[in-house]
């Protein structure tokens, strides 16, 4: 197989997830005002970054709209001493863990506090502003269908590190939003909302998947609801090192095989996914093809180059909102040679973790 025509293919790809992202994001959405919404923040030793969260919701959203529910999951540090202050500024609901549950559980038992039409389900380290809480809430508004949505994120993070994680969000973000024109297959767990009726109806969150955002997104596709992604922004701050970035990554991964192997009809029914599930991989066999020793040094250098091309939409994507055009640029280079390469690593033995965390589940157990 030609590695270029390999390489053509892949960039349709790109090309078709970049106009249906785009065509995603201009669509006309009017905002009809704010509905009752309520807010679950899940915390455990986040002493650094719950107040910022808790503030950018007061910031965001009309007090009299809202209520906020802060759930500390048995915090070992002095977060709930930050928290029991906090009360003092802001009036939200604290609800304190005997034993640690986890982030779902925690998620989970706020749920029956909530009364808003919508609820939104914030990490400690995400900041919402305003335009983002809108876009979610005026997508809810025009279509019944829709039964949940997350927000994408900008990294606040500097440096080289932070930088390439900013480019993998980036493409993990038109991909999303090209599966949205559809019907996105992902919810990104940091910042989501959901109508309050749907879960109510469908069931909480299960806390036995490595990425139960990912299961409730295919959930909620398996039962003929619409899920979508926003391209408008919240900030967060990603893994500072590269054994954090390693946990992280090794349990999404694992949790999307975990989750293809429970919805695998939702999957390979998606036609927007199965042109990127075949084609990427595709484009990975081509790069191999590309460095073997009967590949020419020339053309496995024009290749490389080839794909770092490939690789600028989504780097101008985020250095166009930022006004860093050309650092993001300079850092498609390490992100092509490097962090893609080690990032395709996880795969193979993601899917055998992710396997067996499928076949071995039971009612009472833990994902993460």
């Amino acid at each position: 197989m030609n590695p270029w025509y390999v390489f053509l293919f892949s960039a349709t790809l790109v090309m078709l997830a970049v106009c249906l992202t785009l065509y995603e994001n201009i669509k006309s959405r009017k905002f009809h005002g704010y509905p009752q919404a309520s807010f679950i923040i899940p915390t455990f030793n986040d002493r650094d970054t719950v107040e910022r969260a808790i503030k950018s919701i007061y910031d965001s959203y009309p007090r009299k709209k809202c209520s906020v529910i802060v759930v500390n999951d048995a915090s070992t540090d002095d977060t709930g001493e930050i928290l029991k202050n906090l009360k003092k500024k802001y009036p939200f609901i604290l609800k304190n863990n005997a034993s640690n549950q986890g982030k779902v559980q925690s998620i989970n038992s706020a749920l029956p506090l909530c009364k808003g039409e919508i609820v939104f389900m914030i990490d400690t380290d995400i900041i919402v502003n305003k335009e983002a809480l809108k876009d979610i809430i005026s997508r809810f508004q025009i279509d019944e269908r829709l039964g949940a949505v997350s927000s994408k994120y900008k990294i606040c993070n500097a440096g080289i590190f932070s930088g390439m994680q900013e480019l993998e969000y980036n493409m993990n973000t038109f991909f999303t939003g090209a599966l949205s024109s559809i019907s996105s297959l992902f919810l990104w767990g940091g910042c989501m909302a959901m109508r309050r009726e749907v879960l109510m109806k469908e069931g909480f969150l299960d806390r036995r998947w490595l990425c139960e955002d990912l299961e409730y997104a295919l959930r909620l596709n398996s039962r003929g609801y619409r899920v979508e992604q926003s391209l408008v922004g919240v900030q967060t701050f990603t893994q500072s090192t590269v054994m954090g970035w390693f946990k992280q990554r090794w349990r999404w991964n694992s949790g999307f095989f975990q989750a293809v192997f429970q919805y695998p009809k939702t999957f390979f029914t998606h036609p927007v996914f199965l042109l990127f599930f075949f084609g990427f991989p595709l484009a990975t066999l081509a790069g191999m093809q590309a460095s073997s020793s009967s590949f020419s040094w020339v053309q496995s250098a024009l290749l490389s180059l080839s794909w770092m091309i490939l690789s600028l939409p989504y780097a101008f994507f985020h250095g166009y909102a930022h006004r860093d055009v050309l650092r993001q640029g300079l850092l498609v280079v390490p992100f092509v040679l490097i962090y893609l390469p080690i990032y395709g690593l996880f795969y193979i033995p993601s899917l055998f973790r992710g396997a067996y965390k499928y076949f071995t589940l039971q009612s009472d157990s833990r994902g993460w």
